[in-house]
């Protein structure tokens, strides 16, 4: 910039320098601006909060339809059932389970110091199987199923003292306890001492010679693999009848080197299922009636499964094996001879509605 010689002359005449008055100069011009950006990096003044939008959070809960009646009914109702809490189900989009308990059942050997107490299940159906546990596990299929009683324990070698009138033949570690699960027993062993528990209540027995079935009998019975299952998801749809999985494990069940002590424990010790029967996860395995089959997809009544075979099944798991062994879907094939320390049976009554055939 160049100064004009009457400035100069008027500068000189103030001997004040020309630089200075310039630098005065552009001072003033650049306060306004300088001003508000020097009190905000002091603190003095604080530029003003952008307006905060509160957003509130909708929970949408997964829904599953209530089914149609079959009879075409209607009505202005559309409610839907929240999604279940827990587990993940065993069969995706199945219809829920019907049935339930209709109360206690009588009770066996009801006069003498170890009773055999039962409940009694309705007729009801539900989603046999699991898409996600082992190959035999599928496919999922409904079953339906007359009413029936179950016992509420696993029979106790107390128990198998009073019918068979021999030592029990459980393979205990120590002492065996008169109130823990008889084991070691076969197939065919089961169908003995049932036999012997019929006579004793003057009820006609439900096996012939080699296990053949009578289908005219009263007596007491192994429940069929669909009862059992039926009887331990007690209108649960998954992996468990609890809800928690694995962390909820030791309430319900004796498993694993975790839960058990490497033994089987008294029976009742644990929480029972939501139909009142106890150690249907866990303690021993049990034998069903059923001779081991793939399963089909359809829909069928509960018939049984074979009642001849090589093999037989085991159903719920023990204290020797870990949780996932567990599993109210889970089967296990078993030669009818075996008799291990980790296996025992649990009793059924009731007439079948049809005789076993698959």
């Amino acid at each position: 910039m160049v100064t004009p010689a009457s400035s100069r002359r008027s500068l000189g005449e103030l001997s004040i320098p020309a630089w200075v008055v310039q630098g005065l100069a552009w001072g003033m011009i650049s306060l306004p601006f300088a001003l508000p950006s020097t009190a905000w990096v002091l603190g003095w003044v604080r530029p003003p909060e952008p307006e905060r939008k509160v957003v509130e959070a909708v929970l949408v809960v997964p829904v599953v339809p209530v089914p149609v009646p079959e009879d075409g009914a209607t009505g202005g109702v559309e409610a839907v059932e929240p999604a279940r809490t827990g587990p993940e189900a065993d069969c995706p989009g199945a219809p829920f389970p019907t049935g339930g308990v209709d109360g206690p059942g009588p009770d066996a050997l009801a006069k003498t110091t170890a009773p055999m107490k039962f409940v009694k299940l309705r007729a009801g159906a539900f989603t046999m199987g699991s898409e996600l546990g082992s190959d035999d596990e599928r496919p999922c299929h409904r079953v339906e199923l007359g009413g029936f009683d179950i016992a509420v324990h696993e029979v106790t070698n107390a128990q198998w003292r009073l019918v068979m009138k021999e030592t029990p033949p459980s393979d205990c570690i120590g002492k065996c306890l008169d109130s823990a699960p008889v084991t070691d027993v076969s197939w065919d062993d089961a169908v003995g001492f049932l036999n012997r528990l019929s006579a004793n209540e003057n009820l006609r027995a439900c096996y012939r010679d080699g296990g053949t079935w009578d289908p005219t009998c009263d007596g007491y019975r192994l429940p069929t693999e669909a009862e059992w299952e039926y009887a331990a998801r007690a209108g649960t749809v998954g992996a468990y009848s609890f809800e928690g999985g694995t962390d909820a494990l030791a309430k319900y069940a004796w498993a694993g080197e975790g839960f058990s002590s490497g033994r089987a424990h008294p029976v009742g010790l644990k929480e029972a299922n939501p139909w009142g029967l106890h150690d249907m996860h866990g303690n021993v395995w049990e034998w069903v009636q059923d001779g081991y089959a793939p399963y089909g997809a359809e829909a069928v009544p509960d018939a049984g499964g074979p009642n001849t075979g090589e093999s037989r099944v085991w159903r719920g798991g023990s204290f020797a094996y870990e949780p996932g062994s567990l599993r109210s879907a889970l089967r296990v094939r078993a030669w009818p001879s075996d008799s291990l320390r980790f296996n025992g049976f649990r009793v059924a009554r009731g007439a079948r509605p049809q005789p076993l055939a698959r």
